[in-house]
C-alpha cells in the first residue's frame, strides 16, 4: 500500500510588536542633557534701581528648538484663560493668565502637563501686558521643564567649571549642534577654521570632541555675531 506525500503544513508564526525602548521621560532626560546654558543678551533698565540682564524671548526659542526636535519633543500652551485675581493687591484687583502646557513625545504620543497661574503686570493696557506676560511664561516653561542654567554674557564658563576640563569630557556635541555651527558659518572656510583651532587651543579638542554645552555657547556667540553683521 502506497501512501501519498503529504505536503507538510507551514507554521504560522505571531508576529509580536516590539517593546518601546523610549518614553517621553527618557527623551526628557536625554533633553536635558544636551542642553546648555543660556547666555544673558539682553538688559533691562531700572532707573536709580539699576540693572540687569535677562534673556530675551527670541534667544531663548533658538537655543531650545534644535535640542526639543532632536528629541522628539513639543512643548506647546494648551490653554490660556485670562481671569480676575480672587486677591486683594495694592488696593485693586490683579489680571491674571491660567495657563495649561503639554509637553509631547511624538513617537510615543506620551504628554505632560503643567499648570501656572502669571499675574498680568502691566494692566493699564492690557494687550501689551497679555503679550509680556506670555512671552515671559515661554521663557520659564523652557527653563523649568529643559532645567536650562543661565550665564553673564561675559561669563565664559559655567560656574562650577571655571576651566572647562570637565565639561570638555562630558556629552560630546550633537549633530544637531554641529549642522548649526556649520550653517551659522555660512560656508566661510576661514571662520570654520578659526573655531577648530580655538576649540583644539582651549580644550584639546577638535570642533567634533567639544560637549554640548560648550557648543551651545559657540552656537549662541555665532547668532549673535550674525545678528550684529546684519545690523551694520
Amino acid at each position: 500500500m502506497t501512501v501519498a506525500n503529504e505536503t507538510p503544513k507551514k507554521k504560522v508564526s505571531k508576529k509580536t510588536s516590539a517593546p518601546k525602548t523610549s518614553s517621553l521621560m527618557k527623551a526628557l532626560l536625554k533633553a536635558r542633557k544636551e542642553i546648555g546654558p543660556l547666555v544673558k543678551d539682553q538688559k533691562a533698565n531700572m532707573g536709580r534701581g539699576g540693572s540687569y540682564a535677562f534673556a530675551g524671548h527670541e534667544a531663548s526659542i533658538q537655543h531650545c528648538n534644535d535640542v526639543l526636535l532632536n528629541n522628539d519633543l513639543i512643548l506647546e500652551p494648551e490653554s490660556l484663560e485670562t481671569i480676575t485675581s480672587t486677591l486683594d493687591i495694592v488696593e485693586r484687583n490683579i489680571p491674571l493668565v491660567r495657563e495649561i502646557w503639554s509637553l509631547t513625545h511624538v513617537e510615543t504620543d506620551e504628554k505632560k502637563y503643567y499648570t501656572r497661574t502669571v499675574p498680568i503686570e502691566n494692566d493699564r493696557t492690557l494687550t501689551k501686558g497679555y503679550n509680556a506676560t506670555c512671552s515671559t511664561s515661554w521663557n520659564y516653561m523652557l527653563r523649568d521643564v529643559l532645567m536650562i542654567p543661565r550665564i553673564e554674557a561675559n561669563q565664559l564658563e559655567v560656574d562650577n567649571d571655571k576651566g572647562g576640563e570637565a565639561s570638555a569630557a562630558a556629552h560630546d556635541i550633537t549633530p544637531a549642534q554641529l549642522n548649526t555651527v556649520k550653517e551659522l558659518c555660512q560656508g566661510d572656510a576661514a571662520r570654520m577654521e578659526k573655531i577648530e583651532s580655538q576649540c583644539r587651543t582651549r580644550y584639546g579638542k577638535p570642533l567634533r570632541g567639544i560637549n554640548t554645552t560648550v557648543a551651545q555657547r559657540l552656537i549662541d556667540h555665532l547668532r549673535k555675531e550674525n545678528n550684529s553683521n546684519k545690523e551694520d
